[in-house]
């Protein structure tokens, strides 16, 4: 009988004494093949029986190998849009669907407080931005009357990126960067280059993008003076000191400004 171990001839193909479906010998005492519906371990990498087709997209082929699916570094239309062989990276080749991404960065040059404004923050993060994609660029800063979080687009449901040769996952999308847990830090500026360990951001905004404060110390007179002081953030940090480093920094001193493509 089958399972006995002994080779009944003429009745049966094999017979290895187990019930073990995924050996050479089937529990039905039949050999194992590809195309019948049992993976045989360490020989096959799948077996959808009469289901196997070499054309399935996320099938199983003919020869019981993983058919064209995500991660096979081949961009398979209509499903895939790309394939850079890692569906699960943090790039922007995600599950094989290009990921949406704006970047935002920490400008290379350092100013007083003084920026004629938000208005004329923003315009500094514009110039910073010349050979990035044309886009609206909005500091990140807010004075007594308006945040940094109605100033943008907080429906955004992207990556925000880091410029420069690799891209660098910053957040996915406004909730990630308002959360007060970065993946990174925005510690790289327009061009791409890494700021020093000890930069500071002008700031005065909270983690969620609301202000941080109304008192004028605050904010530099609304960003239009350089006397008195305002609070600052860590471009180096990922916590919630990357917008708020507990510390205020006097106007007349020059620091960065964090600029979001918006």
């Amino acid at each position: 009988m089958c399972g006995d171990g002994v080779i009944l001839a003429g009745t049966e193909e094999c017979d290895d004494g187990n019930d073990v479906d995924t050996d050479e010998c089937l529990s039905s005492c039949k050999a194992a093949i590809c195309g019948d519906g049992q993976i045989q371990e360490g020989v096959e990498a799948c077996d959808n029986g009469g289901d196997n087709s070499d054309t399935a997209y996320d099938g199983c082929t003919t020869q019981c190998q993983l058919g064209p699916r995500c991660g096979d570094s081949e961009v398979q239309v209509p499903q895939e849009e790309c394939d850079d062989g890692s569906p699960d990276g943090d790039d922007l080749c995600n599950a094989c669907k290009n990921v949406a991404f704006r970047y935002v960065f920490v400008t290379s040059q350092i100013f007083k407080g003084d920026v004629n404004k938000l208005n004329g923050a923003d315009s500094r993060c514009i110039v910073a931005a010349a050979e990035l994609p044309a886009a609206e660029w909005t500091a990140w800063l807010s004075d007594d009357v308006q945040s940094a979080a109605v100033r943008m687009d907080t429906s955004f449901m992207g990556w925000y990126i880091l410029p420069g040769p690799e891209p660098i996952l910053v957040a996915r999308d406004w909730a990630g960067l308002t959360s007060g847990t970065l993946q990174n830090p925005i510690h790289r500026d327009e061009q791409g280059n890494p700021v020093a360990g000890d930069a500071l951001a002008w700031s005065n905004t909270k983690t969620d993008g609301k202000i941080l404060s109304l008192d004028a110390a605050s904010h530099c007179n609304n960003w239009d003076s350089n006397t008195g002081t305002s609070s600052v953030g860590n471009p180096n940090a990922t916590d919630a000191m990357w917008t708020n480093e507990g510390i205020v920094a006097d106007c007349n001193s020059l620091h960065h400004l964090y600029c979001v493509q918006n």
